[in-house]
């Protein structure tokens, strides 16, 4: 599919990879006609108008969710796909995760002060499903690069919505001590 590359000045990468509708809408197309992956959406909790906001796709040839991840404004500067057979992941080459955070956009479209901070993009949507705003740091801990983003914004409370493990613990740990420093 074809891509189109802008630079962009307030991201520490020398490229970043936009990708065009056409090649989302041929994911969107996919997602539709899986019964598979409509079942994995279904069983997540993840409602047709959430993967409508965020664009979700399917690719088949990974049998893997689509998972748009967008900049602050709305661009989506990588795809990341969730196996639906497996636990795997796949994130788009040569970029930066941890530079972004998922479902930031689309908060800061809704003006809230109020979100839910997830691991996984996939508890994030069902956050939404379920009426709040969810964001994910694609992980267990959040870079500076995420902090710095998230403090340019309205945002001023988040809920904790880490997993509850060792690792999401001490995420959380972290991210206070980041955040109010």
């Amino acid at each position: 599919f074809p891509v189109t590359i802008r630079l962009d000045r307030n991201v520490p990468q020398k490229k970043l990879l936009i990708y065009d509708s056409e090649t989302l809408e041929h994911y969107k197309k996919n997602l539709k006609e899986s019964k598979q992956a409509l079942a994995y959406l279904s069983k997540r909790k993840i409602s047709q108008e959430v993967a409508e906001i965020f664009n979700l796709g399917y690719n088949k040839a990974r049998n893997s969710l689509v998972i748009p991840i967008t900049n602050r404004a709305g661009e989506v500067v990588m795809l990341k796909e969730r196996a639906l057979d497996k636990k795997a992941f796949y994130n788009s080459a040569d970029v930066d995760k941890t530079a972004f955070i998922f479902g930031l956009s689309q908060a800061l479209e809704r003006n809230v002060d109020k979100v839910w901070v997830c691991e996984s993009e996939v508890d994030a949507l069902t956050v939404w499903s379920y009426g709040g705003i969810g964001i994910a740091i694609m992980g267990s801990h959040i870079s500076s690069a995420q902090i710095k983003v998230l403090s340019t914004t309205r945002i001023r409370q988040l809920i904790d919505g880490l997993d509850r493990d060792s690792a999401g613990r001490k995420g959380m740990r972290l991210m206070k001590a980041s955040l109010l420093s």
